[in-house]
């Protein structure tokens, strides 16, 4: 075991600390820059180093005591020990940098089009969903948690505080029915056992509670009881089963099967109604995603002739909220169940001037031969877009791209491409949507 002593200067994109040793990089996750810390070296690469914190010598000015007792050994945290304004610093900054080395932005030009970050009032209990991997103990008792960095092993609690507090008594519950009917954890190495997931959905402007359970599965005898046991809730609406067979690391399966409610619960967000399953894409942090569903429609600024596109629009939120403004408004959309659901969201709040289309961007908008929209609105899952997309856009001639992304990272290397074929980001605003965490959402504005 190699030990070491290192002082921490700085964060690492992930969140980690990073201190040096021997002329190269050491990558400790949970240390903070200001930390004097001693490390074990877990991995030596060919230009940095991995290690492991064993003890904090002296503490950072900026370290705080978390108050979630295992947020250094789960992984859904990365900040908890760091004052909140020091995140958003660091958010702020790990946006800038990506423009920097990635799309040759200089500060100066930083400095005129990035706005200050927004972090909301509340910064625990934020969160409308949570998914809960079960295991099973050696003395066959049933148990979930969160899984340990970087690993799929559990770290048993399940009671985070970026989630609603009745969450943890629902899960207790689905355990002990579990238990009682003597159903089997899922084992990830012999691919056997009955349960893979409890997940728990919320709707946080209207109270309604969405339980689902993932399994490996196809029913679940005496669910009646669990029913009973699960309307002792305040707002529960609605229990699912979701049949997950596959042997990787996809938490969602393909079917899902009702066992009491209609499967959705119904969330109000700027005014609009929206109804959610349990596959729904939704966005986590509902009172943040408001401000940022604000941003879009101030930088898009659609006037009623406008004809705008919404690419990667999931259950039809963005759109919604343009369309109130717009001419006319199409979604397209990968997922074909979020597809119907966007209709059915478009009926319930009685909008009509606008289409969903389900087809991958990347195949669908350059089969276009005329692709006419004054606004595109892109909001990509984490990869970003693909190259096809952007000349696709570029094509149309848009007045306005209007750009949402949850990773600043594929964010840079798209606006690199778009500002290549002629169009540049004018504004950018940051948001801390996932508090004590290391990741960060963007609105970006960009214009001929």
């Amino acid at each position: 075991m190699e030990l070491k002593k290192i002082k921490i200067l700085s964060h690492g994109e992930g969140g980690e600390g990073v201190g040096f040793l021997n002329g190269k990089k050491v990558y400790v996750p949970h240390a903070l820059p200001g930390d004097v810390v001693d490390v074990e070296v877990v991995e030596k690469k060919k230009s940095y180093i991995i290690a492991k914190l064993l003890k904090i010598v002296s503490y950072s000015k900026n370290r705080v005591e978390p108050q979630c007792k295992v947020s250094d050994w789960c992984g859904g945290c990365q900040f908890q020990s760091l004052k909140y304004d020091n995140q958003l610093k660091f958010k702020q900054e790990k946006v800038c940098n990506f423009l920097k080395n990635i799309a040759d932005f200089d500060d100066k030009r930083l400095e005129n089009i990035v706005e200050k970050i927004y972090g909301p009032n509340d910064i625990f209990r934020y969160r409308n969903k949570a998914q809960y991997p079960v295991r099973q103990t050696i003395d066959s008792v049933l148990t979930t948690g969160f899984f340990v960095e970087n690993s799929h092993n559990i770290c048993e609690h399940n009671d985070c505080l970026l989630s609603p507090k009745e969450f943890k008594p629902i899960v207790d519950c689905v355990l002990g029915f579990m238990q009682q009917e003597g159903l089997l954890a899922y084992d990830e190495t012999t691919m056997q056992g009955d349960i893979r997931t409890i997940l728990i959905r919320k709707a946080l402007a209207t109270g309604e509670i969405l339980v689902c359970i993932v399994a490996n599965i196809e029913s679940i005898k005496n669910y009646g009881i669990l029913v009973e046991k699960l309307k002792s809730f305040e707002g529960f609406k609605t229990l699912v089963l979701n049949v997950n067979k596959t042997h990787n690391n996809k938490i969602i399966g393909e079917t899902t099967i009702n066992l009491y409610g209609d499967g959705f619960i119904t969330d109000i967000l700027c005014g609009i109604k929206f109804k959610i399953s349990a596959q729904s894409f939704y966005q986590v942090n509902p009172m943040v995603a408001e401000k940022i569903y604000s941003k879009v429609l101030e930088y898009a600024s659609p006037k009623e002739d406008d004809e705008v596109w919404d690419i990667c629009c999931g259950v039809g939120t963005i759109t919604l909220f343009l369309a109130q403004k717009s001419r006319f408004v199409h979604g397209l959309e990968i997922n074909e169940d979020a597809v119907v659901l966007a209709w059915k969201n478009a009926a319930i709040n009685n909008i009509k001037n606008v289409d969903f289309v389900a087809a991958p961007a990347e195949d669908f908008m350059p089969r276009i031969e005329k692709l006419i929209g004054s606004i595109f609105v892109v909001d990509p899952p984490r990869k970003g877009i693909q190259l096809p997309v952007v000349e696709s856009i570029v094509k149309a001639n848009p007045q306005k791209v209007i750009y949402v992304s949850c990773n600043p990272k594929s964010f840079a290397v798209d606006v690199k491409m778009f500002e290549e074929r002629g169009y540049f980001l004018k504004k950018l605003q940051p948001f801390d949507q996932f508090c004590h965490t290391s990741h960060v959402e963007v609105v970006g504005l960009l214009e001929k």
